[in-house]
């Protein structure tokens, strides 16, 4: 996992690419998330390109936390994220569409 510490939150930044191939990598790594911080902290800001696959994780991740009462807090995501996001419908199911446009 990569990231920096935040206010006690470490910042989970989203690499270049996300596509299928690594799905069950970062299943494993939200499941930690889960388990071990109480308010996630994701950064998009890097990514050019991701998948219908990894946004379906994405969102089922908020949607987990959202269930726990546990908010997700984005420290930024990139054009091509939201676009991606936007096309599938997933910007309100993945808290993203209150983010600032062209955050990059």
């Amino acid at each position: 996992m990569s990231g920096n510490e935040q206010s006690g939150s470490e910042v989970l930044v989203l690499p270049v690419e996300l596509s299928i191939q690594e799905v069950d990598d970062w299943q494993s790594r939200l499941q930690s998330i889960l388990e071990n911080i109480e308010t996630p902290v994701l950064s998009a800001a890097e990514v050019e390109r991701v998948d219908t696959a990894f946004l379906q994780l994405l969102t089922s991740f908020c949607e987990t936390c959202r269930q726990q009462h546990r908010a997700v807090v984005w420290k930024g995501c990139s054009s091509n994220f939201r676009i991606s996001a936007a096309l599938l419908g997933l910007e309100q199911a993945l808290g993203i569409h209150d983010q600032p446009a062209g955050i990059d």
